[in-house]
Parts: structure tokens; sequence; C-alpha cells
């Protein structure tokens, strides 16, 4: 081989390996729909789906500790675009913002928000038209990632409606192939198998990742009601093998947006979606008004020690363990250093009697935190019983079991 090619390759080879690989850890951040869904009359200003209110919570989610918490995105959701919906998208035609509610456009909007440290997400779909009506991406792949890519997009949401299964299996590796040729880094986010069904085991997530998905919705949406977290808490216990077979460090299962922060959910209901969240390793993606948190729920969004559970660099998502009469589980996650993460979920108020050994705890004694309260329990054997309990219903008390520990007494 001639010297000049041998030399050229070596510096292909070497830039390719040098390539940032893209949510190693879950994405963390803010998206739209939860809170303010598809509207568009803006005579609801602090509603409408506009410049304004990107800008505002970009301006939140950095002033707020948001973005140095880790919470580095702000998502735009369906029914930013120009058009009416139901209308087919004309060959060649290109991805336009509604200049009427995003006047200064994309771009100026991407670099407000990138001046405030955080990324800008946007949101198509690989259907014909997006679940709202307005154009989809299907057979639009490469002008729309380069379109993207144009404007200083981040994070991609990429949803499933009006196609099906074949169209997925074609769809979704071709906007992943048009992302990584579009010259930027985004962070693609497929809802392809939140669209073929409940069985979690016969889904193609090897195919999802070969497909350049960083991310993929799993399943149903969450809505703004307990009972929607819980159905979302029980499919992911039931298919816990298989969920935690497909995750991994650049591949992160998406059981939907956080709720913290609005008033459907109490606050323990709210910190237990956290804390399962987190447990499970799913990405933490608000889905609230930043501007109306009230202080708890900030406390809780901001809390180190459930994000760094989250955001364990070891990157073994956890699952459900064991349930036990009187609507009791024991939750659990592998994390780096030998440590373990341990939730205890209580459907109504209980008690429990909590023993290392008995959760997968090895060495013979183990130092316990209480990461939701942020104290130290203490340096207990791995027989010995820590007494959980709770007066309330939908509640979790969460901890991190370690070997490292100072001169804690043996309990």
């Amino acid at each position: 081989m001639p010297h000049s090619l041998a030399s050229m390759l070596l510096l292909l080879a070497s830039a390719a390996a040098q390539k940032p690989q893209l949510a190693q850890t879950p994405p963390m951040g803010w998206m739209s729909w939860q809170a303010f869904r598809c509207e568009v009359d803006c005579a609801k200003p602090d509603a409408c789906i506009n410049e304004r209110l990107y800008k505002e919570m970009a301006d939140r989610l950095r002033d707020d500790g948001y973005v140095a918490a880790g919470y580095r995105t702000i998502s735009i959701d369906d029914c930013w675009e120009a058009g009416v919906p139901g209308m087919l998208r004309r060959p060649g035609e290109q991805l336009m913002m509604n200049a009427t509610r995003f006047p200064s456009g994309p771009k100026s909007l991407a670099d407000y928000i990138h001046a405030r440290g955080a990324k800008f997400g946007i949101y198509s779909d690989e259907g014909t038209k997006t679940c709202q009506g307005y154009y989809g991406s299907e057979g639009y792949e490469d002008l729309d990632a380069k379109t993207f890519a144009a404007w200083g997009v981040d994070y991609l949401k990429l949803d499933g409606c009006n196609n099906d299964a074949k169209g997925f299996a074609t769809g979704y590796p071709a906007m992943g192939r048009a992302l990584q040729q579009s010259g930027r880094d985004i962070v693609y986010s497929c809802s392809w198998p939140a669209y073929i069904g409940d069985d979690e085991s016969v889904k193609p997530y090897d195919a999802m990742s070969e497909a350049g998905c960083h991310l993929w919705r799993n399943w149903h949406d969450v809505q703004c009601e307990w009972s929607s977290v819980r159905t979302i808490m029980n499919h992911w216990g039931n298919n816990t093998a298989a969920l935690e077979k497909a995750a991994g460090p650049g591949r992160w299962n998406d059981p939907d947006m956080l709720l913290a922060g609005n008033d459907c959910v109490t606050d323990d209901e709210a910190t237990t979606q956290f804390v399962i969240w987190s447990i499970v390793a799913a990405p933490l993606i608000m889905g609230n008004d930043l501007r109306k948190v009230p202080a708890s729920m900030k406390k809780l969004l901001l809390n180190p020690e459930i994000i760094a559970i989250d955001q364990d660099p070891l990157g073994k998502p956890g699952g459900r363990r064991t349930k036990y009469p009187g609507s009791i589980e024991v939750w659990t996650r592998e994390l780096s250093g030998g440590d373990l993460g341990v939730a205890v979920y209580f459907d109504a108020p209980g008690r429990f009697a909590l023993e290392a050994g008995r959760v997968g705890w090895t060495a013979p004694l183990v130092a316990v935190r209480d990461v939701v309260n942020r104290t130290s329990l203490g340096l207990f054997r791995r027989d010995a019983v820590i007494g959980v309990e709770s007066s309330t219903a939908h509640s979790v008390r969460c901890f991190r079991f370690s070997r490292l520990f100072g001169s804690a007494t043996i309990v």
C-alpha cells in the first residue's frame, strides 16, 4: 500500500475513533409536550407554543440551577411548524417554523438556548404527518437532517404516527444515517418501540441501536395522573429482564417525561416516579412549567444523589426484583464502585424489613445512605434488618448501599 494512502487511512480511522459518543448516560432536560401540548392560540401568552415560551424555559433552566445539575436540553415537541395540519408535503419542500409564533427563526432560538449553556431539541415524525397533522419526515430524512443541523439542533425526537412497523424498519435507520452524515452531533430519540406492541422481549432493540437511536420511547405516553405513572411502573416491572438487556450507554429505554412540578401528582408520587426512573436508568426529561415549579419539587429535581444514581457511569439499568404482600416492591440497580441503588415502593402505608443480603448485597458490611433525604443511616451487617416504613400511599424510600464508610458504628 502506498505510504500516502496508508497515512490517509490512519488519519480517517483516528478521526472516527475521536468522534464523541453521544448519550453515554441517560439524557436530561425539559420538553414542552406534557405541560403545553399543541397550544397554538397565542391569546394565551403563557401557554402558547412559541418563541417566548422556549426562551423563558431556557432562562429558567439556567437561572434555577437545572443546567448545572445536568438538565441540558430544551426540547420543542409537536406543533412548531408552519402550514396547516393535514396538508401533504410537496417533493423537496423544506420544513419551516411558524413565522408568526417564532419570528426570529430556529437558528436564532438555538443560539439563544446555546448561550444559556443548554442544547436545542426539536420534534418530527417518521410518518407522512406528525401526530398533530403537520409535515412528517418519512421520505425526507436526508433533507430534514441537513435542515436540523443547519439550525443548530442537538437532539431530535422522532415520533411514529402515520406509519407502521414495516415503515419503521426502514425509516428510522434512514434518519439515523442522515443524522450521522449531517455534520452535527445530534442525539436521536426514536419512538419506534412504542408503536409495535406490549411485549418488550420481541422488540428489535439491537436493530434500533444499529439504526443510530440513542434512546427510545418504549411504550405508552405518560399522562398527567398517578394511574398513568403506576401503569408504566407495572409494565417496567413485568418486563424487567428484557428492558435491562435492551439498554446501556448510548442506547437507553425511555418511559417518558417526569411529572414533578405539576399539580396532577402529589409530592410523594412525583418522588416515586423520579426515583424509579433513576433506578431503571431512564432519561430525566422534565414535563412541567419551569416558571411554576414549587420549592419542594425543585429540591427533588435538583437532588444530586438521586441524579447520580440515574447518571451512574456503569450504565447498567436496574428493575423490579420482588413484589411482596401489601403491595410493597423492591427495585435495585447495580452502580459503579460496587454500590447498589435500592428503592422500596409502598402502594399503601406500611412497613418493610430490608436486609441487604436479600437484595443482592454480598459484602459482609454495608454503609447505607437515604438518598431522598440525603442522610446517612450508618454501617450495617449484611444480615441486619433495616426498618423501612411509609405513612403515605404511592411513596418510595431510596437508599445507596456502599462499601465505602468512615467511622460509623456497626448496627
